[in-house]
């Protein structure tokens, strides 16, 4: 059973304001749709929680460092209510909602509500915090910084050299887009090794208005944009700060890792906290020199659909306060371009990322080589297609898309070869994550993409030889590229060193 949609709008008819409430029980599935009235876009942002005093107050600033940089923070100015057509909001795609199964609720709001409602307008919004410096976390928390009234956003910074770089480049975020620099500013920075008593003490790493204490030591929102394989690793030191009444957001390539992470940090179903499983098709990139820019070279959208625990939520009533918080920052943000889709719509749009990526990765592991490379050779292509197949009867197989229309199509082996080939001509001068990771000798990927295909294959009985042979050659290489940095002993004139 899949999210329900939810919508949320505001009215005044007759002298008076109306909240109307839309449900719809949709026969396989619904998502979720959001509209948010002054409730929601009438918040201050405080100096205390948002960072610093000057955030939100809508200022710009030169830097000298580049020719064009501004800062851009938000003005707390009330933006209008969105149309159903326009918004930048969580939306949905599949099948109608059944006419049988709506219901639309009236509730009036009297003289006395409206006052309570303009005292709510002064709460101040959750912090969202951040796990993981990758190119998708700093996008994100670009982009929510850019809103008006926005929420306080904690970035946790897991190495000390990330801080001294935090500190180097100024302490902003910046984006860079069609040859046009943003920055934002005002971003807490913690340091997610603390325990508690030492969080209690005030020994975090921002430099200004950061609340201590037993507040704000419980994470309510999180957003992981770590790598898949170290997301278990950094999830361990704040699992504690994390209940059953928290959000996680999931926003990583791969697939697998909230099944590693029930398993390993949250075993218990009871004390799970909510999970958003999500992905992005933004074209982004990590600066060449600096830590804390991203490029950002194509418009795309992030996919959301809401879960809870290992099941998907019923209906809205099941859908937390803190699910519904970060759902409402993500639909509010244009930059993001944030929709809502169906738990199995998600799957296989993963899945045709998965069949992509678990081509061109071990493939430019295979060869040493950049993306483009691996176009107009004869031999990689015949290897290509004999893993794909592979592929493509595996994710046609899966119990979880039994009756689901066009998967013939979809993950078909040469409908995959030729998204193959745009990806790869499209960035054909970069070189893969994968690659950089087994460069380095550390735990690449390979695992969340082709891992990913062979475990499922294994549960349904079907043998994929040449993806099993890709994957191998990828760990092989991995731990051999590791052996040589560990055994490789520095000399005094060693000019590494």
């Amino acid at each position: 059973m899949g999210n329900t949609l939810v919508q949320i709008g505001w009215s005044e008819t007759s002298g008076r304001i109306k909240r109307l409430f839309s449900i719809h029980y949709g026969r396989r599935y619904s998502s979720q749709r959001v509209y948010w009235n002054s409730e929601f876009t009438h918040v201050e942002p405080s100096g205390e929680e948002g960072g610093r005093e000057e955030a939100g107050r809508g200022y710009k600033q030169r830097i000298p460092r580049t020719s064009s940089r501004d800062i851009h923070t938000p003005i707390n100015s009330i933006p209008p209510l969105r149309t159903f057509e326009s918004a930048a909001a969580i939306s949905a795609s599949g099948p109608q909602p059944d006419p049988q199964h709506s219901e639309i609720r009236e509730q009036g709001v009297g003289s006395g509500e409206q006052e309570g409602a303009s005292t709510h307008t002064q709460s101040k919004p959750s912090r969202i915090h951040i796990l993981g410096t990758g190119k998708e976390g700093k996008f994100v928390a670009h982009s929510l910084a850019s809103l008006g009234g926005r929420p306080p956003i904690s970035l946790l910074l897991q190495r000390p050299s990330l801080v001294n770089q935090w500190h180097e480049e100024g302490q902003i975020l910046e984006l860079l887009e069609a040859k046009k620099s943003m920055v934002q500013i005002g971003f807490d920075i913690e340091n997610p090794n603390l325990t508690q008593a030492e969080y209690t003490q005030g020994r975090m790493l921002s430099t200004k208005n950061v609340l201590f204490g037993q507040d704000g030591w419980n994470i309510d929102q999180l957003i992981v944009t770590t790598e898949a394989p170290v997301t278990v690793r950094s999830l361990l030191p704040i699992k504690d700060r994390l209940h059953s009444a928290s959000t996680i957001l999931f926003l990583q390539n791969g697939m697998g890792v909230i099944d590693e992470v029930n398993d390993k940090v949250f075993p218990n179903p009871a004390t799970r906290p909510r999970y958003i499983e999500g992905m992005t098709s933004h074209s982004l990139r990590n600066h060449p020199a600096r830590t804390f820019t991203t490029l950002h070279s194509g418009q795309g959208e992030i996919f959301l659909t809401a879960q809870k625990g290992d099941q998907m939520s019923p209906d809205a009533v099941d859908m937390i306060d803190s699910t519904r918080s970060l759902l409402r920052s993500f639909a509010r943000s244009p930059a993001l371009n944030a929709k809502g889709v169906s738990p199995t719509e998600l799957l296989v749009l993963k899945l045709e990322r998965l069949a992509v990526e678990a081509v061109i990765g071990p493939l430019s592991v295979m060869f040493d080589c950049k993306n483009g490379d691996l176009l107009s050779n004869y031999n990689v292509s015949l290897l290509l297609r004999e893993v794909l197949k592979e592929i493509s009867i595996v994710a046609s197989e899966l119990p979880e898309l039994k009756g689901q229309h066009g998967l013939s199509y979809r993950f078909h082996p040469r409908k995959i070869e030729r998204t193959f080939v745009q990806v790869a001509t499209m960035t054909s001068s970069e070189i893969h994550d994968m690659v950089r990771s087994v460069r380095l000798g550390k735990k690449s990927e390979v695992g969340y993409f082709t891992g990913y295909i062979l475990k499922r294959a294994a549960e349904l009985g079907i043998d994929c030889p040449n993806n099993t042979l890709m994957e191998r050659m990828v760990k092989a290489k991995t731990t051999m590229r590791s052996q040589e940095a560990n055994s490789h002993i520095p000399y005094k004139n060693d000019r590494r060193f």
